[in-house]
């Protein structure tokens, strides 16, 4: 689980000495383990990885606004890098063609259903919104 590779990559953190990971990465752990509690449950590896990409969209706007005020990003920028490694290797527009276009042929015969069957078998590993353009043009 990611929450457990995050946990292990604190404690490796804390005997190296480096505070700026430690406070990083607690505070990303402390949110993907919001999630689970609000449920009364554990957080799941895929609500995780949302928690994950939604922090690091919000280091991108905090970088842009810096630098549209002339500010320095190198921080956020860092704190993204570190925070990326938790997240699963995404598809290429090659291989999720091939993937919409075999699920297409298995009978995924509407955007919903093909939608639905991806996020089954590859949730998290691909751009929503690129999968739902070539789900699109494949249907047409």
């Amino acid at each position: 689980m990611i929450t457990q590779q995050i946990q292990a990559d604190i404690l490796a953190a804390r005997r190296n000495r480096e505070s700026g990971k430690v406070n990083s990465l607690s505070f990303l752990l402390s949110e993907i383990n919001k999630v689970g509690k609000a449920h009364q449950r554990e957080t799941t590896d895929e609500e995780a990885i949302a928690v994950v990409k939604k922090t690091i969209a919000c280091l991108q706007e905090i970088c842009n606004h810096k630098l549209n005020s002339g500010s320095d990003c190198a921080a956020e920028k860092a704190e993204q890098r570190l925070y990326e490694v938790y997240l699963p290797q995404q598809l290429s527009e090659t291989a999720l063609r091939h993937v919409i276009h075999t699920l297409i042929t298995d009978g995924a015969n509407n955007m919903g259903a093909v939608m639905k069957k991806l996020k089954e078998t590859h949730g998290g590993q691909y751009d929503g919104r690129l999968a739902a353009e070539i789900t699109k043009e494949m249907l047409q």
